[in-house]
């Protein structure tokens, strides 16, 4: 007889008609922030391990037979169900039987062969007669979404160069578009409080629209779009609530809406940042003045501003989804000085704002400008942002891989695409990859499919004299040790952190390390540049070894 139980046991899951040695540990323990998790609950969490441990091209289905005997892995494959070990969906897992043998099969899955090439899950997705249907191919860990083709039309289509609205391209008959929406779960939407993720790319690797697809998805007004289930986006059970998909308002920056000259005065430059800011503020409360209501009345004569329109969306219960694109664009040919005072006119306020809970989540992308990217100077920024640029974790968000580029000339009727890309590959001097030993080659956005829609209108034509960009990436994309940053040792905490955004040091520490700038104070121009800094002084190895003993380290 089944009986409620709390005590912590193990039941070994597996597969109905499946070759191989797979096995899913069911803990109904893990199941955190599900008060009665039930047999529907332990489909969709194997389902989604599964696909992480497992690259065959098997989907579980929704029967789950719990025999009355324990079951050998090797008689589990073929298991003849029988109806009345079938348990129905809302079947509570804390009305199975302790288990007799920990290590025995206890319950079993159906299956499916999908071939590979079947229409995948979507995420947030109501069909409606204003959006073209969505097929999605897959090969590997990528995908390709091929929307429907409108009756009169069977045209396959292409992005063109000015597609970066995200929810408009899910709105287009015959669009073919390679799924990045994988990258919205769970890499940017794990737990990191208090740091503003970074990403840089050459030009043309698509980072304008990866910001789209995160804003698209975030956004309180949540426009409708498309967004892929796929193999990599298991997210553990504890994580499912924190996403904050549709919840969000969207602050949007875009950096090369700064304009700066080499004769700009001081307060030339001042007022360039006030002016943004303003702009920035003024379009926030437009776009969500109805759900601002009273909130959304100027605080100044001179309208809203970046800070005032923050402060409407705490009052009025939400918080902010910060999306800053070309955040390099400013200062790419202008003095140094203007990125001080956009350090602490625009990008200390932000960051404080983060710490402060204010901005939730957010992303700043930007172009690759070499070994020192702005702000790389500034203690506050430092402690602010999470550098994801070389991680492996969004190594493939930006730009196309192979396999990418493979599916795209599938969906779209190219055949041979990877191959002419390949053909006309070329490096880029705009990248640094001297740290990456172990790559692949992501080929930049732009380039492909301009030539793809050279292919395209011309099948049987010549080579397409196109040259296409590539770089080299971290290829182990499980392996997050570069993009952890709440498991570096400098991290500041909270208090500290806070105290350094708003102009004062944190607590002297013995072990802190000397900021090459020092924190922006009340006039930014008087702090030093980096081509007047000192260089830091040299040790010898007599002087190491001595500080090291005088500090109790044992010396071998």
């Amino acid at each position: 007889m089944d009986t409620d139980q709390t005590e912590d046991v193990y039941r070994q899951c597996a597969l109905l008609n499946h070759d191989g040695d797979y096995v899913y540990t069911l803990d109904i323990a893990a199941f955190e922030g599900i008060a009665q998790p039930t047999i529907a609950d332990l489909v969709e969490d194997m389902s989604r391990h599964h696909d992480v441990f497992c690259h065959c091209r098997t989907r579980i289905g929704e029967r789950v037979w719990y025999p009355k005997q324990e079951l050998l892995l090797e008689a589990a494959s073929t298991y003849q169900p029988v109806d009345e070990a079938l348990l129905p969906p809302n079947y509570p897992l804390s009305r199975l039987r302790p288990p007799v043998d920990p290590f025995a099969i206890h319950l079993v899955l159906s299956s499916e062969d999908t071939g590979g090439c079947e229409p995948r899950s979507l995420l947030r997705v109501q069909q409606d007669a204003r959006r073209p249907a969505c097929t999605i191919y897959e090969r590997n860990s990528s995908a390709v979404f091929k929307l429907a083709f409108e009756p009169s039309d069977s045209t396959p289509r292409l992005p063109s160069d000015r597609s970066i609205d995200y929810a408009k391209m899910c709105t287009i008959w015959g669009l073919v578009l390679v799924d990045k929406t994988r990258f919205v779960l769970p890499q940017l939407s794990q737990p990191y409080r208090h740091r503003l993720p970074v990403l840089r790319r050459p030009s043309g690797f698509a980072k304008s629209t990866l910001l789209s697809i995160l804003t698209t998805y975030f956004d309180v007004d949540h426009p409708p779009a498309y967004y892929s289930s796929l193999p990599r986006d298991y997210v553990p059970l504890h994580m499912r609530d924190m996403d904050a998909a549709g919840q969000l308002m969207i602050m949007h920056l875009d950096f090369a809406d700064l304009q700066f000259r080499h004769d700009m005065t001081r307060d030339e430059v001042h007022d360039e940042c006030d002016t943004f800011l303003r702009a920035v503020g003024r379009d926030f409360v437009s776009r969500y003045s109805n759900r601002l209501g009273l909130n959304a009345a100027p605080v100044l004569a001179s309208g809203h501003t970046y800070a005032s329109a923050i402060w409407a969306a705490h009052r009025s219960g939400y918080k902010v989804f910060l999306a800053i694109d070309n955040y390099t664009a400013p200062f790419v040919d202008v003095p140094s000085q203007a990125e001080y005072v956009v350090g602490l006119r625009v990008m200390r306020p932000i960051l404080k704002d983060l710490v402060e809970g204010r901005i939730l989540r957010g992303l700043m992308v930007g172009a690759d400008v070499g070994t020192r990217a702005p702000f790389d100077d500034f203690d506050f920024y430092e402690h602010g942002i999470n550098d994801l640029t070389h991680s492996r974790e969004l190594a493939t968000a930006c730009g196309l891989t192979a396999d990418e580029i493979q599916l795209l000339g599938e969906a779209a009727g190219i055949e041979g695409l990877l191959d002419d890309v390949r053909s006309a590959s070329t490096g880029t001097d705009d990248w640094d990859n001297a740290s990456i030993t172990h790559g692949l080659h992501v080929y930049c956005t732009r380039d492909v499919l301009a030539l793809a829609r050279d292919r395209l209108a011309c099948p049987s034509g010549p080579m397409p004299t196109i040259p296409v960009r590539t770089i080299l990436v971290h290829s182990d994309m499980a392996d997050q040790d570069m993009s952890d940053a709440d498991g570096s040792d400098d991290t500041l905490n909270e208090e500290d952190l806070s105290a350094t955004l708003q102009g004062s040091p944190p607590p002297c520490d013995s072990k802190s390390k000397d900021s090459s700038v020092p924190i922006l104070g009340d006039d930014v121009m008087d702090a030093p540049t980096v081509s007047n800094l000192d260089p830091p002084e040299e040790w010898s190895i007599e002087r190491i070894l001595a500080v090291l003993q005088d500090n109790g380290v044992p010396l071998i």
